[in-house]
């Protein structure tokens, strides 16, 4: 307990594995259940409960917006250039805008998708997120994302 708040701790194998802070009143709602009777291996997984991504467009991007699909065209595509990782690791990079009916965004480009994409090309985003860089709204290409040049460019 810390005056009125108390830290509830989650162990597994005698581990603690997270670690919160409860008000008080929500103490006072514990003290009268019995914690024998909460099990959470009976519950859903995050992997279990992942959505499968929708179909969006780009106005339709949001911080609700978890894991998406987007089709969109390149319309601009900066310099590819040498960028090292605070380990000394070189990779290159490359940020394409791309641009649907709805709006317009950035997709920071990685290694071999920097010369996978031109201007011009459509492409498939599929399981994707967004982040913010610098303030701005981007397309997170990640691991599990997958990136396809639908239509090349004429």
């Amino acid at each position: 307990m810390t005056g009125n708040d108390g830290i509830f701790l989650i162990t597994q194998n005698g581990r603690i594995m997270a670690q919160l802070k409860l008000r008080s009143n929500v103490l006072e709602y514990m003290r009268k259940m019995d914690l024998r009777d909460f099990r959470l291996k009976d519950r859903p997984t995050n992997m279990e409960t992942k959505a499968e991504p929708e179909n969006l467009m780009i106005k339709d991007l949001n911080s609700e917006a978890r894991r998406f699909n987007l089709e969109a065209k390149v319309t601009e595509k900066s310099t590819p250039r040498v960028v090292t990782s605070k380990w000394g690791k070189e990779f290159l990079f490359s940020t394409v805008t791309i641009k649907d009916r709805s709006g317009t965004i950035k997709l920071p480009l990685w290694n071999d998708q920097v010369h996978m994409v031109s201007v011009g090309d459509l492409l498939r985003v599929e399981n994707a997120r967004l982040k913010r860089f610098q303030g701005e709204l981007q397309v997170r290409a990640d691991k599990s994302t997958r990136l396809q040049v639908v239509e090349k460019k004429r």
